[in-house]
C-alpha cells in the first residue's frame, strides 16, 4: 500500500547538511517506513523545599535528576514487496540499541544541540487498521552531566566511535 499516493497531502523531502532547529535525528537509528510527529524532553533539577513557621522558605539545590526523552511516531508497513515495516525496523532497532544489549549511550540531536541517552523502553500500538499504519513511541533515560561526567557531552561521531569499539569487543 502506498500511503503517500493514497492520502491526499503534500509529501517534501529536504537534503540538507546538520540540522534546522526544531530538526531531530536519532544517530545509529535509521527509520525505515517510519516518521518521528513528537519528542518529548523531560529534565528538573533536585531540590528540597522547606517552609517554616516564620513565614520563610528555604531551598536546597542538589544538582540535576536523571531526565528522559521520549520520542514517538508513525510507522507504516512495508511499501514494496519484501521490505521490512517501520515497525520490524524499530523493533530491530530497540532490540540493538537497549541499555541491556549495549552500554554506550544513543545520540539525540534536537536543532544544533545533541544529548546522549541510555534506550529503556519500547511501546507499540495500531494506529489507522485499514491504512496499516502503527503508533510508536521510545523512550530513553538521560542522565545528568555531573553524574556522566564527559560521557553526556560527548558529539553524536565520538559516541558512534565508542558504539564501534564496543562492538569490536
Amino acid at each position: 500500500m502506498d500511503i503517500f499516493n493514497s492520502v491526499p497531502g503534500l509529501v517534501a523531502v529536504y537534503d540538507i547538511e546538520g540540522g534546522l532547529p526544531g530538526a531531530i535525528s536519532i544517530h545509529d537509528l535509521l527509520l525505515e517506513a517510519a516518521i518521528i510527529q513528537n519528542v518529548q524532553v523531560d529534565h528538573k533539577t533536585a531540590q528540597q523545599i522547606s517552609p517554616t513557621l516564620a513565614a520563610a522558605v528555604y531551598m536546597y539545590v542538589f544538582g540535576d535528576e536523571p531526565g528522559e526523552l521520549t520520542i514517538e511516531g508513525l510507522a507504516f508497513a512495508g511499501m514494496c514487496g519484501g521490505e521490512v515495516s517501520g515497525l520490524e525496523s524499530l523493533l530491530d532497532a530497540y532490540e540493538e540499541l537497549k541499555v541491556s544489549s549495549t552500554s554506550v549511550p544513543v545520540a539525540v540531536t534536537i536543532g544544533s544541540r545533541t544529548m546522549s541517552g541510555y534506550v529503556i523502553g519500547f511501546h507499540a500500538q495500531v494506529y489507522d487498521v485499514e491504512r496499516h499504519v502503527d503508533s510508536f513511541q521510545l523512550r530513553m533515560f538521560s542522565m545528568p552531566k555531573e553524574f556522566l561526567g564527559p560521557t553526556s557531552s560527548l558529539s553524536a561521531e565520538q559516541i558512534a566511535a565508542r558504539r564501534a569499539a564496543v562492538e569490536v569487543d
